[in-house]
């Protein structure tokens, strides 16, 4: 029961994606991932062979050091490797000039938003805000509420980071403590 409400919240999400994009123009292109940094960092070549840095936008996953953050990285790098196809869609710039962007994975022979799976299997947290971030306002209510219930859903399954095991300590506040 739970993996069908799981599915059906990802078409949903797709569907959702699908029809906000033609109104929107979100512009999809191919990458081929190279390397993964982080959970929710990696390095990719763009449809015309150049190599970028991608934040998947609108979450933060555990930095390597934190408790889960190893597992978010093994995520990340499982559905960006074993993936037949990999697309992005920039949505702005970070303060560090990464790409901020939507990636969809082909998975198994399913298109699945990468973003939103790691918030659903309790390996991120829908982000903040951030004001220095170069990105269209609409973005970030629009896909930060749908990042929000995955987040919840998440929470009350008690999926990895919400299982009580470690302090749930957001990454953001994470890397206050360790400056």
């Amino acid at each position: 029961m739970k993996k069908l409400a799981f599915l059906t919240t990802l078409f949903c999400l797709l569907f959702y994606a699908c029809s906000w994009a033609e109104e929107k123009t979100l512009n999809f292109f191919s990458i081929s991932p190279i390397r993964v940094i982080d959970g929710n960092t990696f390095v990719a070549l763009d449809d015309k062979g150049r190599e970028i840095k991608i934040r998947l936008f609108g979450i933060d996953c555990p930095e390597k050091n934190q408790p889960w953050g190893k597992e978010a990285a093994a995520m990340t790098e499982n559905y960006l490797m074993q993936s037949e196809t990999v697309v992005a869609s920039m949505l702005g710039l970070d303060r560090y000039a990464r790409c901020l962007c939507l990636v969809m994975t082909n998975y198994l022979g399913a298109v699945v938003p990468l973003n939103s799976i790691l918030v659903a299997e309790g390996l991120a947290w829908k982000a903040p805000e951030y004001p220095q971030n170069k990105i269209d306002k609409t973005l970030i209510r629009e896909f930060g509420s749908t990042f929000f219930l995955h987040q919840a859903k998440a929470q009350d399954e008690k999926k990895r980071i919400w299982n009580g095991k470690y302090k749930a300590v957001p990454p953001w506040e994470w890397r206050k403590g360790k400056r």
